[in-house]
């Protein structure tokens, strides 16, 4: 394990077992709001949780562009999960029986990390974000309707307003310049998105989750004062 309770960060290393209702210790000492799975000893998905997810038996995939799902083997157990346990499931993907199984689990931690979900707009004025921190990194992924990429602006490769490159998670392609579709401004409390007609990132009626992780933190989770910047 290697846990960092300040900036609300673990990566787990586990054998999984295969029976529903086991348990790994995560340590964050509150409960996850987003988890990232992944056997490494045999080819399998990356499973998801986010809290943004329409109910707790909801999942993702990483390694897909598939919409929310609850699967008829549960990736995670949540009445077996705690400030520092992660309860799992019997699905293959999060706890197939031998199998080497690495963790990656955050929780949400004002002015740095935060984890939420929001409605599109379909509004070409577009949706805002409140995060209560300048974003260095966004994702975002619509659970809502299936076929609709993670994507992801960084403020390194796009460093003004409007941001107009992105890179997908599901996929091996490299960076996409968006054109007039799913433009992003990161603001300096959150972000907004710029165009409605994309499917991916703010169509109207549609459902979204997002990761945002501070340029730099509001107030320095060590006692002292943040430089800036």
């Amino acid at each position: 394990a290697s846990i960092n309770t300040q900036t609300g960060f673990s990566i787990i290393k586990y054998t999984g077992s295969g029976v529903s209702g086991n348990t790994v210790a995560h340590g964050l000492t509150k409960e996850p709001a987003f988890v990232i799975v992944k056997k490494y000893e045999e080819a399998g998905n990356w499973g998801v949780y986010h809290q943004g997810l329409t109910d707790n038996t909801k999942v993702l995939t990483l390694n897909t562009d598939n919409a929310e799902v609850t699967p008829s083997d549960a990736f995670f157990t949540w009445n077996n999960t705690t400030t520092n346990l992660l309860g799992l499931g019997d699905n293959t993907i999060t706890n197939d029986s031998t199998e080497g199984t690495i963790a990656f689990l955050w929780a949400d931690v004002p002015g740095l990390q935060k984890f939420g979900k929001y409605k599109g707009s379909g509004d070409n004025n577009g949706t805002v974000v409140y995060l209560g921190f300048r974003p260095a990194v966004v994702w975002v992924k619509c659970t809502s309707d299936a076929g609709q990429e993670w994507v992801v602006w960084d403020d390194v490769r796009d460093v003004y307003n409007k941001m107009t490159t992105s890179v997908y998670i599901q996929s091996n392609a490299s960076e996409a310049s968006v054109g007039t579709t799913r433009q992003v401004d990161f603001l300096s409390n959150g972000f907004k998105l710029r165009n409605g007609s994309s499917g991916a990132t703010d169509y109207g009626s549609r459902t979204y989750i997002y990761c945002a992780w501070a340029h730099q933190p509001l107030h320095n989770i060590y006692g002292a004062s943040s430089n800036g910047r």
